[in-house]
């Protein structure tokens, strides 16, 4: 299950390629984007069903595998543990759980936010050893928080995701996005027509992302958890 699907725009990444895809969203419209937008193999892969995440309309131990993106879980306000209680009832043993919280205002490299563009790709094809040794030393900017005021969001670290969840689940991977170079267009575009710095970036964020130290900061994080079956924790259904 996507929950909080919008058009389906993560609906593709779900799951196994061949699995079935149930899109959940409050907005009708949304569902309708994603079911003229998404196609199979096979034909009925994705499935839109227009339903409230407080009140699911499928049984308990369903869902091999449920993901919450696009923040759902930062907006959902004094519900956020019902949601995540209901997540959890439709899930089956052995299942995992994907979410994307947002536990700072997000941070960045000192040292490559002082670079232009163009030397950024050439540090990018320095050792990812060096480079990261050098990231570290100089260490990280913190970024402007820009929430609205009129918005429900709240910020929710990895900690309280842990007391929300029940017994029996195991955090698999947790990985902190753009420490390294943050959310800078300018860069960001002028790496993305460079196939080898762009693959130098994305595996820098990634080694980056995946130290504890980096999670409390991030503007967003990604979390993977096993829940724990009959057969012991991180088997899941074939």
């Amino acid at each position: 299950m996507d929950l909080g699907s919008g058009p389906g725009r993560f609906a593709p990444f779900v799951g196994a390629p061949t699995a079935r895809v149930v899109l959940v969203d409050l907005s009708q419209e949304a569902l309708k984007r994603a079911r003229n937008g998404l196609r199979g193999p096979p034909l009925d892969r994705f499935a839109p069903v227009r339903a409230d995440a407080l009140h699911l309309p499928f049984r308990s131990g369903l869902f091999a595998e449920v993901v919450v993106l696009g923040n759902l879980l930062g907006t959902a306000g004094p519900s956020l543990g019902k949601i995540v209680s209901e997540v959890e009832r439709v899930l089956m043993p052995r299942a995992r759980l994907v979410m994307e919280i947002v536990p700072g205002a997000g941070e960045r490299s000192a040292y490559l936010s002082r670079l232009p563009p163009g030397a950024v790709r050439r540090t990018l094809n320095a050792p990812r050893g060096w480079l990261t040794a050098r990231i570290l030393r100089e260490g990280f900017r913190s970024a402007r928080a820009s929430v609205p005021a009129r918005d429900r969001f709240r910020r929710i670290s990895v900690e309280e995701i842990r007391g929300l969840l029940g017994i029996g689940w195991t955090a698999r991977e947790i990985v902190a996005v753009a420490p390294a170079l943050g959310f800078e267009p300018e860069r960001l575009e002028a790496l993305r027509s460079d196939a080898t710095a762009w693959q130098r970036l994305l595996a820098l964020e990634e080694g980056l992302g995946r130290a504890p130290e980096r999670w409390p900061k991030a503007a967003a994080l990604l979390a993977a958890f096993d829940r724990a079956g009959p057969e012991g924790p991180g088997r899941r259904p074939a």
